[in-house]
């Protein structure tokens, strides 16, 4: 086969053209007319084309190359087109991958000041080397080993003691390889975390059986953690809430809590105590009545530290269900709507023993979760309104204030409303309405009672089979 110049390839192209501008040009071993869409048809089973191969020197001293001209680069051993918008020339394929290409960018990255923080890119290619840049909010500028920095020209740059006046600078890293185009790494951006401080106490809002904490935010926090104890490893997550509402406490009772701030990136701040007291406790643990078996409602009285029912028992029905006998004054049930009803000593224990324990541990008739008082019981009242007021006039203290005889009405201080429902003797009599208040306690047949002309609390045993009224406590 000959070799032709290429000035004696293109006459022979001419001269096979049946007009230039009508149609295309075809080359082959067969004399088959050309593609209608083609301006020139090469084919061939057993040869290929040969573009033109230079180096790179050779290439770039091509004057003013054309858009999209073609060459291949045998410094390279890239296939390679002009881009004459970008002035540059591209490469379409490269034998061997030689042009580096980055599979892995950096990230976003975040730590503590006075930490450390890096930087990492991956890339394939051959004769690969690295360049960090840093952006400080212009423009990007080649890094040098030194200072904070160090590793500037490897895959990973590193950053050691950093401060907060860098927070924000970006970074990416540029490639290249043993052929072009080199490549640069997407942009990642440091940010600079503070240790927190302490948090500072807010205003807590205590109840009865709960207290919301609450303490004030902290700059460079990113959340809060809190513990009954001052340990930081066993603390409970927050989140980011400055308010946590602690529950099942004892009223009038003084806690304490712990808490923290933290973020991500550095140690947590110290512990700071919040202290607070839970609201004085409610009447009766919180319980404002109660109710017997028969149905009836009895307010409740709180005094010192026991829980009365605020009225007599006036009940026909122990807590099991079992009638019992009541009277009511003159054996009219409307005294024992007003005065509640009145019992034996046998009935009121309903099978129990004497006793003066504090409590008593006797319910009697009483309904469930309350007891029978005993004396010693009736006593720590007394001592209670002795020691609160009411020295030698105790009993002015729990009288009603109306109903009792000759000026004998009370002020009724804790609202116990004590009534001179009198009682009932040992036969079908009944005596002293009006005038005296008396309820059986748990000692065999002792009673305590008021009188209308007297200010004191005074106990008595009464006959067997007399009749007074009861009161019963909480347990």
């Amino acid at each position: 086969m000959k070799t032709l110049k290429i000035a004696e390839l293109l006459f022979l192209i001419l001269l096979g053209c049946n007009g230039m501008f009508a149609q295309g040009v075809s080359i082959n071993m067969t004399g088959t007319e050309p593609d209608p869409s083609a301006i020139l048809d090469v084919s061939s089973e057993t040869q290929g084309i040969l573009i033109p191969r230079m180096t790179t020197a050779q290439r770039d001293a091509i004057s003013t190359p054309a858009q999209s001209l073609l060459i291949f680069n045998s410094t390279d051993n890239c296939l390679q087109l002009y881009n004459n918008p970008e002035a540059r020339w591209e490469n379409i394929y490269c034998m061997g991958n030689c042009n580096p290409l980055i599979t892995t960018h950096p990230v976003n990255t975040e730590c503590c000041e006075n930490g450390n923080a890096n930087f990492n890119v991956i890339a394939t290619g051959t004769g690969l080397s690295y360049q960090w840049q840093e952006n400080v909010g212009s423009s990007w500028v080649d890094l040098s080993d030194g200072g904070i920095y160090s590793d500037v020209t490897t895959s990973t740059l590193n950053l050691t003691n950093v401060n907060s006046g860098i927070d924000g600078y970006k970074y990416r890293c540029v490639v290249s390889g043993s052929c072009e185009p080199y490549a640069t790494s997407n942009e990642a951006e440091l940010s600079i975390f503070i240790q927190p401080g302490d948090p500072t106490a807010g205003t807590h809002v205590p109840g009865e059986y709960q207290i919301e904490w609450n303490w004030n935010s902290v700059s460079g926090a990113t959340g809060y953690k809190y513990n009954t104890v001052d340990e930081y490893s066993t603390a409970i997550d927050n989140g980011s809430s400055t308010a946590y509402t602690q529950t099942s406490l004892d009223c009038e009772t003084a806690y304490t809590l712990y808490v923290w701030a933290y973020n991500n990136y550095c140690n947590p701040s110290g512990s700071t105590s919040l202290n607070e007291t839970t609201s004085l406790c409610p009447p009766c643990g919180g319980l404002t009545s109660v109710t017997d078996y028969d149905g009836n409602n009895y307010s409740t009285v709180e005094i010192g530290d026991q829980c009365w029912m605020g009225a007599n028992l006036n009940v026909t029905h122990d807590p099991e269900g079992n009638s019992i006998t009541r009277y009511c004054y003159n054996n009219n049930s409307a005294n024992c709507n007003t005065y509640g009803g009145l019992y034996t000593w046998s009935t009121i224990m309903d099978g129990a023993t004497s006793t003066n324990a504090n409590p008593s541990g006797v319910q009697g008739i009483c309904p469930d979760g309350w007891h029978v008082p005993s004396v010693s019981e009736w006593s720590e009242l007394e001592n209670y309104l002795t020691s609160n007021g009411f020295p030698s006039v105790e009993a002015i203290a729990i009288k009603s204030t109306s109903g009792w005889d000759s000026g004998g009405n009370g002020t009724d201080n804790f609202s116990f409303t004590g009534l001179p429902a009198g009682y009932g003797g040992s036969t079908t009599t009944f005596s002293f309405l009006g005038q005296r208040a008396a309820w059986f306690t748990t000692v065999e047949n002792e009673a305590v009672r008021l009188f209308y002309n007297s200010n004191v609390i005074e106990y008595y045993v009464l006959p067997a089979g007399y009749k007074p009224g009861l009161r019963c406590v909480k347990d």
